[in-house]
């Protein structure tokens, strides 16, 4: 019972979430000064590489189904 409760929970909080981003873009300007301010002191390093590695290994975390019935 929980189980299908917490499941049409996520599954009504995800449709929620994608149907209300509409009202988001409608309420920009073009005035993008803050992205192009923010963006000017990462000095030309991509870091989105240090997540996939950490993402990696957490691979070797999973569980193990050793169960033989």
């Amino acid at each position: 019972m929980l189980k299908k409760f917490l499941y049409s929970f996520y599954a009504l909080s995800l449709i929620v979430m994608l149907l209300g981003m509409d009202d988001v873009y409608a309420q920009n300007n073009n005035n993008d000064m803050n992205n192009q301010v923010a963006d000017n002191a990462d000095d030309d390093n991509d870091w989105g590489w240090i997540g996939l590695l950490g993402l990696a290994g957490l691979l070797g975390l999973r569980r193990r189904d050793d169960r033989r019935d």
